[in-house]
């Protein structure tokens, strides 16, 4: 019986040892050489699922330590806490380089809006425009011919809305602009 123990104590704490270098093994072949979970199992002789869990365990031990450096302009943090909020399936949160500046403020959200639109737009979507400048600043801001497949889609006119002063604001998008989202 004492035997028994003492073998258990000792082949655990040869698999102790060498559970850390196999821990920053697989870690690095897989985030710094871009193997494959399945490439590093055939490479380690190991199951795939060894390898997954041990890759958990790496970042759960701090091994591996995954940082996104942010970027200037950029509040996904602020985003998140919109969406969570208001129950939204996305946001975009835009840096204004002068916000007591209607023209410019319009001007870069028509920007963020333009590229929003490219991405989330897909053939036979209904897209409802009501009239503004930021609305007018993202119709200027895409680029022509627009670069989507938009097969299908169309653009609805609300009706009108508020112009800067208060005064409703009616009328048919910039020609040659609204018919190229189509």
């Amino acid at each position: 019986m004492g035997l028994v123990k003492r073998v258990s104590k000792r082949s655990l704490s040869m698999k102790s040892l060498y559970r850390p270098q196999l821990l920053v093994k697989i870690a690095r072949l897989y985030y710094e050489q871009d193997l494959t979970q399945a490439q590093i199992a055939d490479k380690l002789r190991v199951s795939r699922q060894k390898v997954q869990r041990m890759l958990a365990q790496a970042r759960e031990e701090s091994v591996v330590q995954i940082t996104i450096k942010t970027i200037v302009g950029v509040f996904s943090d602020l985003e998140k806490a919109l969406e969570e909020k208001y129950g939204l399936a996305d946001s975009i949160v835009v840096e204004t380089t002068a916000q007591d500046n209607q023209h410019t403020l319009a001007r870069e959200v028509g920007a963020a809006a333009a590229e929003y639109l490219l991405r989330v737009v897909r053939p036979r979507d209904r897209i409802v425009i009501s009239w503004g400048n930021s609305l007018l600043a993202m119709v200027n801001s895409l680029s022509y011919p627009v670069r989507v497949d938009a097969q299908g889609v169309v653009v609805i006119q609300g009706l009108g809305g508020l112009a800067a002063r208060g005064e409703s604001r009616k009328g048919p998008l910039p020609h040659g602009r609204g018919s190229a989202t189509y």
